[in-house]
């Protein structure tokens, strides 16, 4: 059902809808052309494009790197207008742009039209507070991060030569995403701090994720029935057995897809059947078509029973609660690939 993986911005959308919001995402049009609407959006998102001057090719277009990002800042800030000046005569006004921050003239655009600027730094915040507190030598120490060397650091920092065209345009393109964040109303970072407070704890997580995702789900169903395309299959990762409820409610061949190597997952399997009895008494661990384990060489989730983890061990093994019920049973192995691949 799913053609691409959603971006961060596209995820953070959905968060924002939930809330209450309206919601307009803006692509390039290259992409947009490229990349099925269906596969990834939400028909409640609206979605909209603006050009980076390749329409036709996008990046492959341009005759350089560098070429293609300034013309890319100059019709994208151009065509960015145009949209905010359509939509704020459309009735459903502008109220803010939430832009990625490496496209920083997007701040610009706001300030000109008279709305709200939000920068959201979409790498995960360890990079980003690296790329903003780069320092010379052979240690860089940062807020929260232990020391770190300079083969520690993103290839931008440690090597400059690297990528000579995100350096060259408007000095250095990867520092200038900072540039101007002391002028956005508001700073947006891509981290989980603080996020268990958010959540309350990870048993009401997962009881909200089971609510919420069946209904997100039977509501994805409904969108491609009556459509050429049906659901006819769901293919669902092992942490997440109500699903297959899902599956069966409408007549759907429920496919469960254990994407932990094999061999992890049939110690989870044994200990969930009781064929592994917990706790250990002894110094090994027999498990069938597996060598002779030492305790200590099977997950630290099994072997001290989830004390530190309780929720997480819940959910490792209850994973093959309904295994029984699937239709099919996929694992992540490698058996019998050498007879593919002709090795």
């Amino acid at each position: 059902m799913e053609k691409v993986l959603p971006t961060k911005l596209t995820v953070w959308s959905y968060h924002i809808q939930h809330k209450g919001l309206e919601v307009t995402l803006a692509r390039i049009l290259f992409m947009y052309k490229t990349i099925h609407r269906a596969s990834t959006i939400s028909s409640s998102i609206a979605l909209e494009t603006i050009s980076d001057g390749y329409d036709e090719g996008g990046i492959v277009q341009a005759e350089t790197i560098q070429a293609y990002l300034e013309r890319f800042r100059k019709v994208e800030s151009e065509t960015l207008i145009e949209l905010v000046e359509k939509m704020n005569g459309s009735g459903f006004p502008v109220g803010f742009i939430v832009y990625d921050s490496f496209l920083l003239w997007a701040l610009d655009v706001a300030k000109k039209s008279g709305i709200v600027g939000a920068v959201f730094f979409t790498q995960s915040c360890v990079v980003d507070s690296i790329l903003y507190h780069v320092h010379t030598g052979s240690q860089v120490s940062l807020p929260g991060l232990t020391p770190l060397e300079p083969q520690d650091m993103p290839s931008f920092s440690s090597d400059l030569d690297s990528y000579p065209a995100f350096f060259d345009m408007d000095h250095m393109v990867v520092h200038c995403q900072f540039a101007t964040v002391d002028k956005a109303d508001w700073v947006l970072c891509n981290t989980f701090y603080e996020l268990e407070e958010e959540a309350g704890s990870t048993e009401v997580y997962l009881a909200s994720l089971q609510l919420t995702g069946s209904e997100t789900m039977t509501k994805l169903i409904g969108k491609f029935d009556g459509t050429d395309q049906p659901v006819t299959a769901i293919v669902y990762d092992g942490f997440l057995p109500w699903v297959l409820d899902v599956a069966k409610k409408f007549r759907l061949l429920g496919v469960v897809f254990f994407t932990q190597t094999c061999a992890v997952s049939s110690i989870y399997y044994h200990v969930h059947r009781g064929f592994i009895k917990l706790p250990f008494s002894g110094t090994n661990v027999s498990v069938p078509e597996l060598p002779l384990l030492q305790v200590s060489e099977t997950p630290s989730f099994v072997y001290d029973m989830g004390s530190a983890y309780p929720a997480a061990y819940e959910l490792l093994v209850n994973q093959f609660s309904n295994v029984d019920n699937a239709d099919w049973v996929l694992f992540n192995t490698f058996y019998k690939l050498e007879e593919k691949v002709g090795f």
